[in-house]
């Protein structure tokens, strides 16, 4: 796989660095703090909650492919390249379930590691 060398946004030359988020090296850019994820698959998941008849209720869904097809899971998926996470979440709802749309009062953003060997958050 071919290494890169210069950051796409100023030019400057990329150094690796160990990132506190993930065991994996990151091209880093020392001049404009650019991360190059090389391989990366950003991904949106919404928790959906609403309260029916007192009880508080979460919307999962049934994975439709492989991995662990068949078992319940967040709604969401990939991003598009150049997709806003707002965008992409909502292009998700509207393919897996029958919501067009949703008001947030919160909205929360966060980085999380999954292990592919343990079925959960790592």
């Amino acid at each position: 796989m071919k290494r890169f060398t210069y950051c796409p946004v100023c030019g400057a030359k990329l150094a690796p660095q160990q990132d506190e988020i993930s065991p994996v090296d990151v091209l880093v850019c020392p001049s404009c703090d650019f991360h190059f994820w090389l391989g990366s698959k950003p991904a949106v998941a919404a928790i959906l909650l609403r309260t029916a008849g007192g009880n508080p209720q979460i919307l999962l869904t049934r994975r439709g492919i492989e991995p662990y097809k068949g078992e319940w899971d967040l709604p969401g998926g990939f991003l598009g390249n150049g997709e806003k996470p707002e965008e992409g979440l909502a292009r998700e709802l509207r393919e897996e379930s029958p919501i067009r749309g949703f008001l947030s009062r919160r909205s929360i953003s966060t980085t999380v590691r999954t292990s592919p060997r343990r079925r959960g958050l790592s």
